[in-house]
Parts: C-alpha cells; structure tokens; sequence
C-alpha cells in the first residue's frame, strides 16, 4: 500500500493532537496516554493553528456573544 511501517508509539503524537482538537480535555488526554504529569502531554499536544480560533468561536457563543 506504499505505507511506511509503524509502530503503535508512533501514533500518540497524531493522537493527542486530534484527541485535543476534538475538544477532549488535556487531562482526560493524558490519562489515555497514561501520563502522570500535564508537561508530558503537553509535549503531545501538536494542535493546528485553527483549534484556538474554533474553541474562541465556541467559548464567545456559550457566553452569547
């Protein structure tokens, strides 16, 4: 299929990432990953650039903004 080969390890940065664009707290990322501290997730978390916009958007239209 032309796919390099992967390990699972591999996949926890992609997974982090999408876990916290999907809107899943750092936290509950991190317990999946089996972290014990935040700053190790926060290595994880590669977030695109449009995230920030998207939960701004969101917290403004909870607030009725």
């Amino acid at each position: 299929a032309g796919v390099p080969p992967a390990r699972r390890y591999d996949l926890r940065h992609p997974f982090a990432s999408a876990a916290l664009a999907a809107g899943i707290g750092l936290d509950v990322v991190g317990l999946m990953l089996g972290h014990k501290k935040r700053e190790t997730t926060l290595k994880y978390a590669h977030l695109a650039p449009d995230v920030g916009v998207h939960a701004a958007a969101a917290a403004a239209a909870r607030m009725g903004a």
